[in-house]
């Protein structure tokens, strides 16, 4: 094996590793947001002064659900980030890898981008039993699992689009 070789592999091989940053900035930025900085009463505290100065008029029952309703569409939001970043991620990986029996890289990709944003959201709901103010929920799992689903329905749909034109129009 030549220097050059050997270079030309841990180049390869700083590529694959460096390709998980993404996934390792999301995982810490789920540690971080399932502290207490994003309690109820927390994420209230934000929305209450936008709440009164334009909708005072409403009973406060409508600003309670319309809070839980932010926090949901938050918890879709940033989990199908969350799984993006996986995706990404197990992409790279795999794409260093030997197909299995048939399955296209990107379809692996996608289903072990779900599987590790179940347990990133499983994790991140046992973690937050031990968080005071913070509650437990696995309906919250199921919402950022809903969110997961949706970027990588998105994400293969644009993929197959663009791998479309690209069949279309062939470089010269």
């Amino acid at each position: 094996m030549t220097s050059t070789e050997s270079t030309e592999s841990a180049a390869d091989r700083l590529r694959r590793n460096a390709a998980w940053l993404p996934a390792l900035a999301v995982i810490l930025t789920v540690a971080f947001a399932g502290g207490s900085s994003f309690t109820v009463g927390r994420t209230s505290e934000w929305f209450y002064p936008f709440w009164m100065r334009h909708f005072a008029r409403f009973p406060m029952q409508r600003f309670w659900d319309l809070n839980e309703l932010l926090r949901k569409v938050g918890h879709l939001a940033i989990y199908a980030v969350v799984s993006s970043a996986f995706y990404y991620s197990w992409r790279a990986w795999l794409r260093r890898r030997p197909s299995a029996a048939g399955i296209l890289p990107r379809n692996r990709a996608a289903g072990l981008a779900l599987i590790s944003t179940l347990l990133l959201a499983a994790g991140d709901e046992i973690h937050q039993i031990f968080i005071p103010g913070r509650a437990s929920r696995v309906a919250d799992v199921g919402m950022d699992l809903c969110g997961a689903y949706l970027a990588m329905i998105l994400l293969l749909a644009a993929r197959r689009r663009s791998e479309g034109k690209s069949a279309q129009h062939p470089a010269r």
